[in-house]
């Protein structure tokens, strides 16, 4: 779910701005040194610069708001030889995804 929260936090927002802070400083660096005006190969690495600043964030914006996901109640692997390496859950009666976590009474 999408709240305030998730984004004003001191994390996110730390992070933000070394973003920002780095793409300014990033930004005239490159009209000081590869002024866009004096050639094409200025004019595109300020583009692909920019593009690049604009795609990082997008997808940390993107990945403060969606969050995780979850996996579906008693959910099994297709490979039990796989299986083998994972833990179970018996309150949830589900093997628990790997790189995650369960709180402590599978509130999921």
């Amino acid at each position: 779910m999408v709240t305030s929260r998730s984004i004003c936090h001191y994390g996110p927002l730390l992070a933000l701005s070394i973003i920002i802070t780095l793409f300014l400083c990033g930004l005239y660096c490159t009209f000081l040194w590869f002024p866009p005006w004096a050639s094409i190969a200025g004019a595109i690495h300020v583009t692909v610069f920019v593009s690049w600043v604009t795609l990082i964030i997008k997808y940390f914006l993107k990945s403060i708001w969606l969050g995780p996901g979850y996996l579906p109640l008693r959910w099994r692997l297709d490979d039990e030889t796989a299986a083998s390496v994972l833990q179970f859950c018996a309150v949830c009666n589900g093997y628990k995804a790997p790189r995650s976590h369960h709180c402590s009474k599978c509130g999921r």
